[in-house]
């Protein structure tokens, strides 16, 4: 059981049905959080049924800025809306047969006054909530210099959240992994994050969370994870793969595999032969490669963290593209 949080900036910019159907594979999500996802409305039912939810609980893009989306498989989950606004939805979660709990996902608005709105949201709620309660999302707003670096000085908005969090009896949730969840040129914060009460911590003992590696929005993708388990890729036994039909070199494989004046069964055992060796050598196991990339990424994330490099950054833009396309075939291999 997890909870995956996102502000994807978008979500049907180009690349984001693959990014994100791969992420939440890997990290076998079932319930997951979308913010900034800049549509509404029809559009917006018909993205999130191509990702893979039955269920949904959405705060509607206004234009397009915004947007809330809670998604989740109903096989898993069962959930009850309790409160919809443009910075939260707040909602009754079960999974499968537990004890059910609170879970309140944030969108924090860019303006500091309308952020004095959501603390005193948070409040109401604190006051109104007995069992375990957690928050997730995007803050837009810091905790303490650490969150920004030591870059910049406090404001009074961040005395508002300090004061909301000490009101409600929440604690800021430990993480591992990058410690800002959003960059933009030189500046970074970590404006995402999850909090939750002691009723919450007491009950699932082993809630940790993870900053994920950065998938072209601006904000790191967030893992709550009730178990802090990472699944390990399961080895499978070797196979015809669809992907391979979308590499520019397979054709020619096919014709230096296959000769006409040997029958069926044995240009198959050649083509066999020849697609293992092509397989490792020029097209490369999608899954090896697909790790290898993210592995670069998560590191020029932690470079580009204390270290601004021009080269890096035109690095980490080539590698997502390169991601983007072995998603693409992920997903032909999927099907």
């Amino acid at each position: 059981m997890n909870i995956i949080s996102w502000n994807c900036r978008g979500a049907s910019a180009k690349g984001f049905h693959t990014t994100f159907l791969d992420l939440n594979s890997r990290y076998k999500s079932n319930f997951c959080i979308l913010l900034e996802t800049h549509i509404s409305g029809k559009k917006a039912k018909n993205v999130i049924k191509n990702l893979g939810f039955d269920a949904w609980c959405i705060s509607e893009a206004e234009g397009f800025s915004g947007g809330i989306w809670c998604l989740w498989k109903s096989a898993f989950w069962k959930v009850k809306p309790i409160l919809t606004h443009k910075q939260l939805v707040h909602l009754e979660v079960q999974w499968e047969n537990e004890d059910p709990w609170f879970f309140t996902a944030v969108y924090g608005s860019l303006q500091t006054a309308n952020r004095r709105v959501l603390w005193e949201m948070i409040e109401d709620i604190a006051a109104n909530t007995n069992g375990p309660w957690c928050l997730g999302g995007d803050f837009n707003s810091i905790l303490s210099l650490e969150d920004s670096g030591g870059s910049s000085n406090l404001s009074i908005d961040t005395t508002r959240f300090l004061n909301c969090i000490n009101t409600c009896g929440l604690n800021d949730l430990n993480f591992s992994g990058p410690p800002f969840t959003w960059q933009r040129n030189n500046v970074k914060r970590r404006l995402d994050r999850y909090l939750s009460n002691l009723d919450f911590t007491d009950r699932f003992k082993e809630v940790g969370v993870k900053h994920l590696t950065k998938l072209k929005s601006d904000h790191l993708p967030i893992l709550l994870d009730f178990q802090m388990a990472h699944l390990e890729e399961v080895n499978k036994p070797f196979r015809f793969l669809a992907p391979w039909v979308l590499h520019e070199d397979y054709n020619n494989l096919v014709k230096r595999s296959w000769d006409n004046r040997n029958n069926f069964t044995q240009n198959i055992a050649n083509f066999t032969q020849e697609v293992k060796i092509w397989n490792r050598e020029v097209f490369g196991h999608i899954f090896r490669k697909k790790q290898r990339i993210l592995s670069r990424l998560e590191g020029i994330t932690k470079n580009l963290t204390f270290n601004p490099n021009p080269f890096l950054d035109k690095l980490q833009k080539e590698l997502w593209l390169e991601y983007e396309g072995i998603a693409v075939q992920e997903e032909v291999y999927w099907q």
